[in-house]
């Protein structure tokens, strides 16, 4: 009993960590399944309301085949939930049950508030693999569960705050390493590349690229690579899959916008700027990611590629780098030790450059400069279009480069040295972030105060009882309209998905309008939006038993 105890500590304490980060940033709020009226607002921007309808869509039409495949989703053809970010991990099982939820239910706070936890779990597994002094190991685990690239997309991005899948792939990276690289553990990231697919396919490259280190270095330590392609292929077919089952695969096409739109650019480390409640102006935001480092200017959108490393892991990664040239000019470290530590790593050196290189894009920008940009053959652009957020894609670099900052202080000779130095890294990180992680925890504590206004009045929901479908007479892509729409029920043809083709949308719109203005009404149970007065008054006319009313920001047609 004792042993168990002992072993289940650690885990224990990650998890806990975790959970008092939520709660310190965010607060209770979001844990309310049955409360959404902090949500239907949006966060920073109006993401988590497309997620939420998709879960929505989920809710009030079920699933069907691909397994997210819903009508509510681009009425009345319908499409795939997970390509609303409606993280398919929780999104399929609730649908299973969801006659048995409650009226109003929402999980986006239990899964950013789960992430943490797993973040926290995951941390202390992977800081121990190099020290087992415990308040190195707290304080290590400390710095990557209040890691800024994380905090910065939790409910903004909510599916992409499962940074935990990267710590655990290096976890099972190191933890190979540790033993030789004698066998790769296979089966772990078999069932992370499953799980990043069932969370956000912008994970899955990601783990993939440490599982193809893995297997490398492990296919170079044995001379023998069957059991390593198995494992990395088995990795991949198992996200394939994931996948294809959720309907990511569904559709062709993807919204305006493409690679190198959003890349990394070369002073993210450093410059403390990301997306928030005043969009796209540098320097001009709200939200304070460093109390003591200027915000440094920027091209077009990188702001969605927030590298921020933060001045405590700064501040202890440029003493490391000092004290590792020192070492090296005083002879006290060995060129040759150092050296067969890189190339004993030299593969996950090189899939973290090419993480990079795909991370900056091919349009290279320093501050406010455009130093390059490189035209890319067509076949090779559509396919890195597949992930045109590329900053993104930096992400196990910066865990990589966060855990040297934390590992090397920890291995100090003496233990109050190491465990003074994380503390004093600590502290620092919690100063220089604490400007937007107050402003995060002040942001829910309004909203729970004052919620923001409904979308719709009573009235206007009251329309929409009993309808099937509410189609938008022109191309909509309109987050708050469609999430109230969606919490009354009716499906909906406001875009949603991030991929799909807007001229097949465009088509059908113009079918049915045409179809409308002859007296047909080609969508039984449904009502009519437009924004276009002249059009309303069109077609009403032409059903005389139909009524035309004030709704939202236009006319609703219901015909009856």
């Amino acid at each position: 009993m004792k042993q168990w105890a002992k072993r289940a500590a650690w885990p224990a304490a990650g998890l806990a960590l975790g959970l008092a980060v939520f709660l310190a940033v965010y607060g209770p709020l979001p844990l309310e399944v049955t409360n959404d009226s902090w949500l239907l607002g949006g966060y920073v921007e109006t993401d988590l309301l497309q997620h939420y309808a998709g879960w929505l869509a989920i809710k009030n039409q079920g699933l069907s085949w691909p397994l997210t495949f819903t009508a509510g989703l681009d009425w009345p053809v319908g499409g795939a939930a997970a390509l609303a970010d409606c993280i398919p991990l929780l999104a399929v099982p609730f649908g299973l049950v969801r006659a048995w939820l409650p009226a109003t239910f929402q999980y986006f706070g239990w899964f950013v508030c789960g992430s943490l936890m797993l973040q926290g779990e995951a941390a202390v597994r992977l800081v121990r693999l190099f020290t087992k002094r415990a308040p190195c190991v707290l304080a290590g685990a400390a710095l990557l569960c209040v890691s800024p690239v994380l905090l910065e997309r939790a409910f903004r991005h909510t599916a992409l705050s499962a940074h935990w899948l990267i710590l655990y792939a290096l976890y099972l990276y190191f933890k190979s390493a540790r033993g030789g690289f004698a066998k790769m553990p296979a089966g772990g990231f078999i069932a992370l590349a499953a799980l990043a697919a069932a969370i956000h396919l912008y994970f899955v490259p990601m783990v993939l690229a440490i599982a193809l280190a893995c297997g490398i270095s492990a296919g170079l330590a044995a001379r023998r690579w069957r059991g390593p392609l198995f494992g990395v292929g088995s990795a991949v077919l198992a996200a394939l899959a994931a996948a294809w089952a959720l309907g990511f695969f569904s559709v062709k096409g993807s919204e305006a916008g493409g690679y190198g739109s959003f890349g990394m650019n070369l002073n993210a480390l450093w410059n403390p700027v990301s997306l928030d409640w005043n969009w796209w102006v540098p320097g001009q935001g709200q939200l304070c990611w460093s109390r003591v480092l200027p915000v440094r200017p920027l091209v077009g959108n990188s702001l969605e590629a927030f590298n921020y490393l933060g001045l405590g892991l700064l501040a202890a990664g440029a003493a490391c780098g000092a004290a590792l040239l020192g070492a090296l000019a005083l002879k006290r470290l060995a060129p040759r030790r150092l050296w067969r530590f890189a190339k004993r790593h030299l593969p996950l050196a090189a899939v973290c450059a090419l993480l990079t290189a795909f991370a900056v894009g091919n349009v290279v920008t320093a501050n406010s400069r455009t130093l390059l940009e490189l035209p890319l053959p067509g076949p090779l652009l559509a396919l890195c279009d597949v992930f045109r957020a590329s900053g993104r894609m930096f992400w196990p670099v910066w865990y990589l480069l966060a855990l040297a900052a934390v590992v090397l202080p920890a291995r100090l000779p003496r233990r109050g040295m190491a465990a003074g130095a994380l503390a004093l890294v600590l502290a620092v990180q919690l100063f220089d972030l604490s400007g937007a992680l107050g402003q995060k925890r002040a942001w829910f504590a309004g909203v729970q105060a004052q919620p923001p206004a409904a979308v719709l009045t009573q009235e206007e929901e009251a329309l929409l009882a009993g309808a099937a479908g509410f189609f938008a007479l022109e191309a909509c892509a309109d987050r708050p309209l469609a999430a109230a729409v969606q919490r009354c029920g009716p499906a909906t043809n406001i875009r949603l998905l991030a991929r799909g083709s807007g001229e097949a949308l465009e088509a059908r719109i113009g079918q049915v309008r045409e179809a409308l203005l002859q007296g047909e009404q080609p969508l039984p149970g449904t009502v009519y939006y437009t924004a276009d007065e002249a059009l309303a008054d069109q077609v009403a006319a032409r059903f005389p038993a139909g009524r035309k009313t004030l709704f939202y920001q236009g006319w609703l047609l219901c015909l009856g």
